[in-house]
């Protein structure tokens, strides 16, 4: 008996579930940032002429127009095999990170580290299930 070894098309493979499960992985992030902007409870103050209450220093920004969720984007990269979950509103960078007015609240990051497990496992079931076709 013998076994030929196609290292191209196993690669081919590999790289394609991996890039599968980045995909899959991305948009994970995307929808958890997305559920923590929209799903309450925040705590923060209610002002008045705002349809929500506003977010505490810590927790994720309150939705109040719609505009950060709405400018979330996911890009990918087969070329590096990678994908970036993105938010372009003007008020994405200062509520994740804060400013010297504003305290974070992150949403991006958090996502990020509480999908972090998901994601590998995304990863690890596409790979095995190419390698398996």
């Amino acid at each position: 008996m013998s076994v030929k070894w196609n290292a191209d098309e196993v690669m081919r493979r590999i790289r394609a579930g991996t890039m599968r499960g980045v995909m899959r992985g991305t948009e994970r992030v995307h929808d958890k940032a997305t559920r923590l902007i929209m799903d309450p409870p925040k705590t923060g103050k209610h002002h008045r002429g705002l349809p929500n209450r506003s977010s505490a220093p810590g927790e994720a920004p309150a939705t109040q127009s719609g505009r950060l969720q709405q400018s979330g984007r996911t890009i990918y990269n087969e070329a590096t095999l990678s994908g970036v979950a993105s938010w372009s509103s003007e008020h994405a960078l200062p509520l994740e990170v804060g400013t010297e007015k504003i305290a974070p609240r992150p949403y991006a990051r958090r996502a990020l580290a509480e999908e972090v497990e998901g994601i590998r496992q995304d990863v690890a079931a596409e790979i095995a299930r190419e390698l398996n076709t």
